[in-house]
């Protein structure tokens, strides 16, 4: 069968990679350029729990997403100055994806793809560093491809130290240029559907952190982004009861977010140990805002080793254009089902395990996600919402 949906499979993984543990994150906050080479990889398998019997049109417990994810880093010294990271990063996956949601007497059922969906995508990230005795500039470009669906992107970020250091301003900006080629399948819409579209979308960053003693670290950022071109998704649909029939999803052209993002980070040297905190706030043109805080407790017990428990509470409000279904079709013209547009919250409890040894580190990550609608009005509680489980093995090497 052909894939279901464009963007699909970089929209699912991207959620679940983007959390702590995957690949060591990018940060400006060293000294100076690395005088070793860096060795990373990690694997990921991440699986959707099924959509319950009475959730869906096959009344029965029907799978959803696996994704199997493998990640490489390489970093080294290219100058006395300046290092160099290559991120590589391949994905597969298969399982079956929400379509429409349809209006019943026994309330709402979701309606998926009537197929196993197979898909594949390749990343390339390559960074440039520059260390400075008071500044550290970063210039990145990213290449993305799925069989229907490529993305181009470039970044630069720079980063001042005052005070000692014990101050730090960071801003950056980056820019994307989107390719879309929904291919056809079987379901009733597909000789409605785009085949090709193009996005665009741009962003600016600005933060700061500060050292306020010796065992405790504040930082704050804002971001704002700003997507243009096509923003739905071509292998969606939305039931309209007034016709008896599905439109495909349609979403404004234009969409504008910000998030403002907050981070406590405090040394408990009796026990050896660190509290994380971090709290996030998102909202967007489109009426949805969220929120999010995350709490880490990172343990080291000597020898290397080091736990870190986690726990995060999600909760976002819905799309303004988001129904289950639509009783008339809406005079703007934009409908759209996603179960990602519509208000629920949602609970992850992490558990990561890491060794240190004299030239690297091995890492476990496991991963628990349930989420749950916060409506009660069957048109706004989504039956699609996903819970999950992934795990993260991986290695560090330098030398």
């Amino acid at each position: 069968m052909k894939k279901d949906k464009s963007r699909s499979l970089l929209a699912l993984s991207s959620a679940a990679l983007a959390l702590p543990g995957m690949l060591p994150a990018k940060s400006q906050a060293q000294d100076a350029v690395i005088q070793d080479t860096l060795v990373s990889y990690r694997y990921t398998n991440y699986s959707e729990t099924a959509i319950p019997a009475e959730l869906n049109d096959r009344g029965e417990d029907f799978d959803r997403y696996t994704i199997d994810v493998h990640q490489l880093r390489f970093k080294t010294a290219v100058t006395q100055e300046t290092d160099i990271t290559i991120d590589v990063q391949s994905e597969t996956m298969s399982g079956a994806s929400p379509i429409y949601v349809l209006p019943t007497p026994d309330g709402p059922i979701q309606v998926m793809s009537s197929a196993t969906i197979e898909e594949a995508r390749n990343d390339v990230d390559i960074q440039f560093t520059t260390y400075e005795k008071r500044t550290v500039s970063a210039t990145g470009i990213s290449y993305s491809a799925e069989n229907d669906y490529r993305s181009f992107g470039l970044r630069t970020n720079y980063t001042w130290w005052f005070n000692e250091k014990n101050t730090t301003v960071e801003a950056g900006g980056s820019v994307s240029q989107d390719f879309i080629d929904a291919t056809q399948d079987q379901n009733p819409n597909a000789a409605t559907r785009i085949t090709d579209a193009e996005r665009r979308s741009g962003s600016f960053s600005l933060g700061f952190s500060q050292v306020l003693s010796r065992s405790t670290l504040l930082s704050s950022s804002i971001n704002i982004a700003n997507y243009t071109g096509y923003m739905s998704d071509p292998y969606k649909e939305i039931w309209i009861s007034e016709l008896g029939e599905t439109a495909p999803d349609s979403r404004p052209h234009r969409r504008s977010q910000w998030a403002w993002s907050n981070r406590l980070r405090q040394d408990v040297k009796p026990l050896n140990a660190a509290v994380h905190f971090d709290y996030r706030y998102f909202g967007s043109n489109w009426e949805m805002d969220s929120h999010t805080v995350d709490f880490r407790w990172v343990q080291d017990f000597g020898g290397g080793w080091q736990v870190t428990p986690s726990i995060r509470y999600y909760t976002q409000s819905a799309a303004v254009f988001f129904r289950n279904w639509y009783d008339f079709e809406r005079t703007d013209g934009y409908h759209s089902s996603d179960y990602r547009l519509s208000e629920y919250s949602a609970i992850s409890a992490r558990f990561k395990l890491s060794k240190t040894f004299r030239h690297g580190a091995v890492h476990l990550l496991y991963e628990n996600y349930t989420s749950d609608p916060t409506s009660d009005d069957p048109q706004f509680a989504s039956p699609a919402l996903v819970d999950f489980d992934y795990i993260t093995v991986g290695f560090d090497w330098v030398f």
